[in-house]
């Protein structure tokens, strides 16, 4: 297999750039003693996941020590399947979500979240350690602290890009023999994303089980999105538009930002079969459908209590720009709802820049259920309406 750099140079709390929408603090840095060996490590909490800032020493039977480089700072290299077991109790090998959720929270806009190879123009910067790269070192203001540790090639046994780059396994793949890693270069301030054979050897970071709770932003570890929440009242909202791409939902050809979220239809929202499209489904209380593990789609009474606790100001509720006609809100209760628009087969993509349209978990009939708009077709104004469940609306989650 030709080395990464031959094939591939071809082709919280954490200090933040301007660019994030989250206001997080400093990093916070604490320790871990790993009960297997003695073995002490620094973490760092980075949004609402804890890293180990410091790579995996743990002698793992045919793992790999640098011998140019035998600082046990640098830690030891695994192939995937002993990556699977390098983690302590209570920790785990970060998920591709894990990896985007941390490249979230360092400002890698959500066009570039999606892409694969070369992204993020800076993270790499912030990821990156300020000491030990043969150039284009760091400034570690994630408090990560990439070491160029390089790699081992297991096909020719040797230790490559010393002082290079930092290459960390993800525990997801797209298949059984490749899986997904992280690839820091000397020369590239960028993230590298992509796919290894399972038979290479790269360095580990682990991140704790447990997700830290915190009422400004959320953390979906099932894709990596990070979303800011808005405490109302009693109730935690987001206050992004759900954005989960796993399920049935449509982008919106005209948004090029991604902060508009995707369009659901009420059925696929909802997590169930086609079927209730046209038939009645009794829901429970505080049904999760698609929102992340923790919150529910909202019913109407919730939306209700919402407009209520917000003293029914509609331009508070809606984002400064993005309306037509200069029709923006003032957003002054930071719910920042986006005027995405909707879906149907019959009118396609309508109402782009002028109308917030978000289902709820209330049915009115079986073949319809309760949304709530704000729109500015005759002047900003909320309320409620119907609509066909295969219509395809926004989505607001609300915790549990």
């Amino acid at each position: 297999m030709i080395s990464i750099a031959e094939n591939f140079k071809k082709a919280i709390f954490v200090v933040i750039s301007i660019m994030l929408p989250f206001n997080l603090i400093s990093q916070k840095i604490g320790s871990f003693t790993d009960s297997r060996d003695g073995e002490i490590y620094t973490s760092v909490q980075i949004g609402n996941l804890i890293w180990m800032a410091e790579n995996m020493r743990l002698n793992l039977p045919g793992s790999y020590v640098n011998p140019d480089q035998p600082d046990k700072k640098y830690g030891r290299f695994y192939n995937w399947n002993q990556a699977q077991q390098v983690c302590p109790e209570g920790w785990q090998l970060p998920t591709d979500a894990d990896w985007r959720n941390l490249e979230r929270i360092l400002s890698m806009s959500l066009n570039d979240l999606d892409k694969k190879f070369y992204r993020g123009e800076g993270i790499g910067t912030k990821l990156k350690s300020n000491e030990g790269w043969s150039s284009g070192e760091g400034n570690n203001n994630s408090g990560f602290n990439a070491l160029a540790a390089g790699y081992y090639a297991a096909y020719d046994k040797s230790y490559r890009e010393l002082g290079q780059s930092a290459v960390f396994w993800s525990s997801s793949g797209i298949n059984q023999n490749l899986k997904t890693y992280r690839y820091l270069v000397a020369d590239s301030t960028t993230v590298y994303s992509y796919y290894s054979n399972k038979s290479y050897a790269y360095s580990c970071r682990c991140v704790k089980k447990e997700m830290i709770e915190n009422d400004s932003f959320f953390s979906d570890r099932r894709d990596g999105q990070v979303y800011k929440t808005l405490k109302v009242g009693s109730k935690l909202w987001m206050a992004e538009n759900l954005r989960y791409y796993e399920t049935a939902g449509t982008a919106i050809p005209k948004d090029s930002t991604g902060i508009y979220g995707m369009l659901y239809n009420w059925t696929s929202l909802m997590n169930l079969k086609k079927k209730f499209n046209n038939k009645e489904y009794v829901l429970g209380e505080k049904h999760r459908g698609n929102c992340p593990e923790g919150w529910h789609v909202p019913t109407d009474e919730e939306w209700s209590q919402l407009l209520d606790d917000l003293k029914s100001d509609n331009l508070a509720m809606t984002s400064e720009t993005g309306w037509d006609d200069d029709l923006n809100g003032n957003n002054n209760s930071g719910f920042n709802a986006y005027p995405a628009g909707d879906f149907s087969i019959l009118d396609g993509f309508y109402q782009f820049g002028k109308g917030a349209y978000f289902w709820t978990a209330t049915q009115n009939s079986a073949k319809e259920s309760t949304y709530f708009s704000i729109s500015n077709i005759f002047g900003l104004g909320a309320g409620y309406n119907t609509d066909r469940k295969s219509r395809r609306l926004s989505c607001r989650c609300v915790k549990d």
